[in-house]
């Protein structure tokens, strides 16, 4: 018997919001991707809707919508991590089997 631990990362916003005001904090946001993308990563937006609202303004701030997608793929290229759109109710279902899977291939040896 041994310990196995998984280096991997999920941030979880809650809603479009949070995920505009994390990014136009630039540097604190670059500086959390900067720690997470050392590890396999993914940004949950608890928000099913969410890619549509970005695309349309759909947000409190005054961030451009061109502004806020060219920075948010911008970072996920960069630092190689992806977001996921859901619905809150299915946030601890994705958590659950995103890190079950993980292990699964872990333990079958194919994930390094």
């Amino acid at each position: 018997t041994r310990d196995m631990y998984l280096n991997a990362a999920i941030e979880r916003k809650n809603g479009v919001d949070e995920l505009v005001q994390s990014i136009k904090d630039r540097s604190r946001f670059e500086n959390e991707l900067i720690r997470a993308s050392k590890y396999p990563f993914t940004l949950l937006v608890e928000d099913l809707e969410g890619y549509q609202k970005i695309l349309n303004g759909k947000y409190r701030s005054q961030y451009k919508p061109q502004s806020l997608l060219g920075s948010l793929k911008t970072f996920e290229v960069r630092y190689n991590f992806s977001t996921v759109f859901i619905n809150p109710s299915a946030t601890g279902n994705y958590i659950y089997h995103h890190f079950h899977y993980m292990a699964r291939e872990l333990l079958k040896g194919g994930f390094v």
